[in-house]
């Protein structure tokens, strides 16, 4: 087993941009097929795609960043299950 930083193969930038990306498509086709699905769907696409002006409060941006992703995995507030076993960070 690979301890911290011996023989490391896990690139996290490349891993959390691709974690960044696809959530991203799926934020956008989500809210595309709300938009479709009639009135209400359209009301709930608004719905999601707008912000309230203030604090955050870790709120989901409208568009995830790999610094995102990185930070609410160091906070444990995340997951990449593609490296939940990996011993390397």
């Amino acid at each position: 087993m690979k301890s911290s930083g011996e023989n490391c193969d896990w690139n996290g930038y490349q891993e959390t941009e691709y974690i960044a990306i696809r959530e991203n498509n799926k934020r956008r086709a989500y809210v595309e097929q709300l938009k479709i699905s009639g009135p209400q769907g359209q009301k709930l696409a608004d719905l999601l795609c707008s912000q309230y002006p203030g604090q955050s409060f870790g709120a989901v941006p409208n568009e995830i960043t790999p610094e995102s992703v990185r930070s609410e995995i160091a906070r444990g507030r995340a997951i990449n299950p593609n490296t939940a076993m990996c011993r390397c960070t």
